[in-house]
């Protein structure tokens, strides 16, 4: 839908993927002072990419002037710095068994440079790269990424036709502290590079850029710990006085104590998530009234577990919020914790087994999906359709 602009009345009415935002006279001139200062730190940014660019043009040009064209090449175009399929789809074995012949060094360039993440995107076989340094490094930051959430207030819960009871009643929620997202759910690949193995996994739920799943709440936990070590943060989750780790899992969950002052990464409240995914907007998917623009559901997969990021994401940037895989929460389930939630920073403290998960997933339908829409599981649970999502303080 293409993005109009009308005046009704003394306001300006912009409509845009099928939002209306209503600007007064005074916002919209204020809007206009904003763009205007920020259009030559964007011009900059581009300026940066479009030199980033120029290595990998110049590399490109080179193989290509060879008196014998690898073959992969004639298979692909290098577009903005990176490679896209002319005629797909490709023969994923064929194409990088091909890729993999040329010399280390420029391989490196290309890799490092990202003139192949399109393509790793692509194939949904790309497994999780034990054998090649550089190759790994590069698909688990493709899994790094994160977005800035601010502090705001924001409408909690449903009270539409499709919602729930327990996602009743609306009410407002304040979040006095901001926090980055992971942009997309947690990877096989980024969960294999700081756990150093998966869970076993069908073949059609295996690939390096697929969400991780077969994760318990208690093994999301421990991931964040780890990675909070490795990247020198300070761990959120102990037990007493103990870090928590895969070896003193309790048996109760009243055990775990959750640090509010560390930095570390962590799962984000029910309240964060649904304000993340909201990204304060109205409608009912993550970022769209279509679902399909948006999400992975039952109706437009095959039952083979999609990669990351691969339909549009919300205005926050993070993709993947409505269907693809259930996300665990911190949160207790309390199916009336909505009548008595605290109207600051609100988090269910409740000691039950059960656990808060949302988000949908592929093989849930469409009505599964809504950013209100309130999950649970067994902290101990693992299903093929439930995987995680990471945040942190800045």
């Amino acid at each position: 839908m293409k993005a109009t602009v009308h005046i009704h009345r003394t306001r300006l009415v912009w409509i845009h993927k099928g939002q209306r935002i209503l600007l007064s006279l005074s916002e919209a001139k204020d809007l206009g002072v904003a763009l205007m200062d920020m259009i030559p730190a964007l011009e900059s940014r581009l300026f940066d990419e479009t030199e980033s660019f120029k290595p990998l043009v110049a590399l490109d040009t080179a193989l290509r002037s060879q008196s014998t064209v690898p073959d992969w090449l004639t298979q692909v175009r290098l577009e903005n710095g990176i490679y896209e399929p002319i005629d797909p789809p490709l023969d994923w074995s064929e194409f990088w068994g091909s890729v993999r012949t040329l010399e280390s060094e420029p391989l490196g360039v290309l890799i490092r440079g990202g003139a192949f993440d399109g393509l790793f995107k692509l194939d949904g076989s790309l497994a999780i790269v034990q054998d090649d340094e550089i190759l790994s490094a590069r698909l688990r930051e493709l899994s790094e990424p994160m977005e800035w959430v601010g502090s705001c207030s924001f409408d909690m819960g449903d009270d539409s036709l499709e919602a729930w009871d327990f996602e009743r009643p609306v009410h407002t929620v304040q979040l006095t502290e901001g926090f980055w997202m992971g942009r997309v759910p947690v990877t096989q690949q980024l969960f294999w590079s700081i756990m150093g193995d998966l869970p076993e996994l069908e073949v059609g739920l295996r690939g390096a850029l697929k969400p991780v799943v077969q994760v318990s709440w208690w093994d999301a936990l421990v991931f964040c710990n780890r990675l909070s070590v490795v990247t020198d943060r300070e761990t959120v989750y102990w037990v007493g006085s103990q870090m928590l780790t895969k070896e003193n899992v309790p048996t109760e969950l009243s055990r775990v104590r959750y640090d509010v002052g560390a930095n570390g990464y962590r799962l984000p409240s029910e309240a964060e998530w649904e304000c993340a995914a909201k990204a304060f907007q109205s409608f009912q998917f993550s970022g769209s009234e279509d679902v399909n623009a948006v999400a992975w559901t039952v109706n437009n997969t095959d039952g083979v577990l999609p990669r990351v990021g691969m339909k549009d994401p919300n205005s926050l940037g993070l993709y993947d919020m409505s269907g693809l895989v259930w996300e665990w929460c911190w949160d207790g389930y309390d199916s009336e914790f909505y009548e008595r939630s605290p109207g600051t920073d609100p988090i269910s403290t409740t000691d039950g087994r059960e656990r808060v998960c949302r988000g949908g997933s592929f093989t849930g339908d469409a009505i599964n999906s809504r950013v209100s829409l309130r999950g649970r599981a067994n902290a101990l649970e693992t299903w093929e359709t439930l995987g995680f999502r990471i945040v942190c303080k800045d």
